[in-house]
């Protein structure tokens, strides 16, 4: 063989060896790079996966939450006089209840925890038929509810009981009946109004809120408000002096006015 060709030889030679060692390193460099990509992914799945599990605990403390904030209760009253209480609880049965306390000098009862809105609309309905005053309320666990209360009404009913026994008790009568303010919402004169309700159903609510201050008020319909209103005077002078009376942090207002037939 002439020099020509060894030398034609060694160059083939010398280009295999080169493509050998550039498919080597491009092989390594492939594991390589493929190796690194496994290690973040495994580094990175668990904490995805603990950032769903975070956001799902998070959900799911959501929920419990908006579950408590939607429980409510009916709360009856007030009632500025503990026999009053002892009154409703008779005639419900309620004698074991512990919801009640007192606030400005009145009582008041929360009755039941209600997690639907529906339940405690019918159950305040149910009292507001009876005749005692009712609405609903976001329950409240941070109300101090009095034990001591029940007890003190027991006290009071069982002196009442004694005194009725000893002497005969006068049954109370309102200086304004209702069967006497309907006859004189005939005649002219002046009488105090206390609320114009939109509807009989409001007005009766309110009516049965008041009938607890030991005054009896009418509904007067007058297109197109239900008024409720107490006592028939002959002047203006009296029927102001009169509305002293009334226990202002009870009632919504004082109007006197005119009545003209």
């Amino acid at each position: 063989m002439t020099n020509f060709e060894w030398e034609q030889i060694e160059k083939e030679a010398e280009k295999k060896k080169t493509t050998v060692v550039i498919t080597v390193v491009l092989l390594l460099v492939f594991f390589f790079v493929f190796y690194k990509y496994e290690m973040l992914s495994s580094k990175r799945e668990p904490i995805i996966k603990e950032k769903i599990m975070e956001e799902k605990n998070i959900k799911k403390t959501q929920n419990v939450i908006e579950k408590k904030e939607n429980i409510y209760t009916v709360k009856i009253g007030p009632f500025n006089d503990p026999m009053l209480v002892a009154d409703f609880l008779d005639k419900t049965g309620m004698d074991k209840i512990k919801g009640i306390y007192k606030s400005g000098g009145s009582y008041y009862l929360n009755i039941g925890r209600i997690n639907n809105m529906d339940k405690a609309l019918l159950k305040k309905d149910e009292f507001i038929e009876k005749g005692f005053p009712a609405i609903i309320e976001k329950f409240d666990p941070n109300i101090d509810y009095d034990p001591t209360i029940l007890s003190e009404i027991d006290e009071i009913k069982a002196k009442k009981e004694l005194n009725e026994k000893e002497s005969t008790q006068e049954e109370f009568v309102p200086e304004f009946t209702a069967e006497d303010q309907i006859d004189a919402q005939k005649k002219e004169g002046w009488t105090i109004q206390v609320a114009a309700a939109d509807s009989i159903k409001s007005a009766t609510e309110l009516k049965n809120k008041l009938r607890f201050t030991g005054i009896e008020y009418v509904i007067v319909n007058e297109p197109p408000y239900y008024k409720v209103q107490i006592g028939m005077f002959s002047t203006r002078e009296e029927a102001l002096e009169y509305s002293k009376k009334l226990d202002m942090n009870i009632i919504p207002g004082v109007y006197v006015k005119k009545v003209k037939r």
